[in-house]
Order: structure tokens, then sequence, then C-alpha cells
């Protein structure tokens, strides 16, 4: 009589469960960095190149702007703006994926920096 052992049969069916739910996990995770937008409305301090510091009550969000602005944010926003920004956290700061002036019209709509 044969005797086989399970273990290699069990370590092959956890490798291939543990990849199963290392997708899963990483379709979730994608999911929802999505989900987890953030509006902010406030008045920007400092403006640079490709971003800007936005004051929202008391406290300050230093953007990332590059997506829709380029290289040209000083080109369209100003110290004293009223703006609303739309995006998420990375690395310590705000991506910004939209930006509207206090009138509701967009700002920096392409990474071009053109209107």
């Amino acid at each position: 009589m044969i005797k086989l052992s399970l273990s290699p049969i069990t370590a092959i069916t956890t490798g291939l469960l543990g990849a199963t739910a290392l997708s899963m996990t990483t379709i979730n995770h994608f999911s929802a960095a999505h989900a987890n937008n953030r509006t902010f409305t406030g008045v920007v301090e400092r403006v640079w190149e490709d971003g800007f510091r936005l004051q929202v009550g008391n406290r300050r969000i230093t953007t990332d702007t590059w997506d829709v602005c380029g290289d040209f944010t000083e080109d369209h926003v100003n110290v004293g703006d009223r703006l609303t920004v739309v995006g998420e956290f990375e690395g310590g700061q705000f991506d910004v994926f939209r930006i509207t002036n206090a009138s509701g019209e967009r700002v920096c709509r392409s990474g071009n920096g053109q209107s």
C-alpha cells in the first residue's frame, strides 16, 4: 500500500488560496482608493508651479495639482482664491483630481494647464 503525505497537497492548495486572496485584496484596495476621494473648500495661502497650500478651517493642506494644471498652477490660481478641491491623500500631499472656484467653475481642467 502506498502512503501519500498531504503536506505537498496542502502547500499547493494554501498557495493557490493565498494568491487568490492577494488578487482580491489588490482589487479591493484599488476600489477603496478611489472610494476615499475627499473634498475640501478653503482659501489659497501660497501657490507654486504644480500645487498650492489651502487653508481649510484650522488645517492647512498641501496640494499636488500637476494632474489638472501641469506646471501652470500659478497661471490659474492666486493667493486669496476660495477654491474647492477633490482628490485623495498620498505621501503627505493631497493629489487633486478637480478644482472649482467660488462660482463653481472648473480651474485647470487639463494637465497642460489650459482651461
